[in-house]
């Protein structure tokens, strides 16, 4: 887990700049994928689409990108519920003619029954079309979040590597967030994977702004050798529909399209942040390689791997267990771990059900300040 911790022997904070000569690729390529899946909370089978969705980014990583979009009437909450749509899905999905859930487009074109929005069974079959043709454009970006002012800068370059048959182009950036706890129907049933130790829904590539409005800017000049390089910056709000931004947890997609509609190629923007003076992020993660046989006896002894996933050594962290989601048993570590490295910690063994058992655990880092 990323959290922004004061070091004291640190005299300055860890500042990550955006590079400032050209980063867009100039050499011809094929399409990239944008895949928008329209979902919401109360759909039952939305997470069989996240999931699809998922298996089809990873398989093609680099290639294929995606945003959730909650909208519709699955999508709006109920008292009680968090609120996860904006003012710019309605639009999206009436474009695309959704008329059912999971439903998603690829690359906002029309590849079956007369309309964007198709079934997730078409998913892979058009998105590997898509990835097979030639794209006029190349897109890119790199962004920065300063973690104190909470401003987002996002450099965008595009670069046609041949003429465009539009006169005009538009350029989209859409800001999405991850690792949003949430409800959602179904979710144990088709994508077990995301669901949370305290039984919410992990939400991932949720929409939450176009941060050049509905449609994109216009690009007026898209004759071949055209470059463009254009820089964005917006302040992030506390939360949008009472739903906080975690800043790590933000992503930036930049793509390309002819009007409303065919999208050329889109990507992903590098991400980077600008920590206070004092200040460094802090990337732990957790993980076990107890087996399932050892969670089924009448005794175990609970053992956590810790891995420095950030740029900065730390010296104090907190690691936690919980059994079969009862009371946390925690400890402190004093123990230098550098980046890259790792460390496993037992805890005193502990009496069991002897049926089957689930340990949860966790680690922190102690006196933490968290930038949301």
């Amino acid at each position: 887990m990323k959290k922004i911790t004061s070091l004291l022997t640190l005299g300055l904070g860890i500042v990550f700049g955006i590079n400032a000569q050209t980063f867009v690729n100039t050499s011809s390529e094929n399409k990239n994928v944008l895949l928008e899946e329209f979902t919401g909370i109360y759909c039952g089978y939305c997470p069989d689409g996240h999931k699809m969705a998922k298996d089809l980014a990873d398989a093609n990583s680099g290639d294929v990108f995606l945003i959730n979009i909650h909208t519709g009437n699955y999508a709006n909450p109920n008292a009680g519920d968090p609120d996860f749509t904006t003012s710019y899905g309605a639009s999206i999905a009436s474009q695309a003619s959704v008329s059912s859930y999971p439903a998603g487009s690829v690359n906002r074109n029309v590849y079956t029954g007369g309309k964007m929005a198709m079934s997730r069974s078409y998913w892979d079959q058009y998105a590997t079309q898509v990835m097979g043709e030639a794209s006029y454009v190349n897109v890119a970006a790199q962004s920065s979040i300063d973690l104190n002012t909470r401003v987002l800068t996002i450099n965008v370059e595009a670069y046609y590597t041949s003429s465009s048959a539009a006169a005009s182009n538009m350029l989209n950036v859409a800001l999405l967030q991850n690792n949003i706890a949430g409800p959602q129907s179904g979710g144990a049933t088709y994508n077990p994977s995301q669901i949370l130790a305290n039984g919410d829904y992990n939400h991932m590539h949720m929409l939450r702004h176009l941060i050049t409005g509905q449609w994109g800017e216009s690009i007026d000049t898209t004759a071949s050798g055209t470059f463009i390089s254009r820089t964005y910056t917006y302040t992030v709000p506390n939360d949008l529909n009472g739903v906080v931004y975690n800043l790590m947890d933000l992503e930036v997609l930049v793509f390309v399209a002819e009007g409303n509609d065919n999208v050329i190629s889109a990507n992903k923007s590098s991400m980077s942040y600008i920590t206070p003076p004092g200040q460094s992020i802090v990337d732990l993660g957790a993980s076990t390689n107890m087996s399932v046989s050892s969670m089924c006896t009448y005794s175990v002894t609970p053992e956590v791997t810790i891995n420095n996933e950030g740029s900065v050594a730390v010296d104090t962290f907190d690691v936690s267990y919980s059994l079969n989601g009862g009371s946390t048993v925690s400890e402190t570590i004093y123990s230098s771990l550098a980046p890259g490295a790792s460390t496993t910690h037992q805890f005193a063994s502990i009496s069991t059900s002897g049926g089957p058992n689930e340990l949860t655990f966790d680690v922190k880092v102690e006196n933490y300040f968290s930038y949301l």
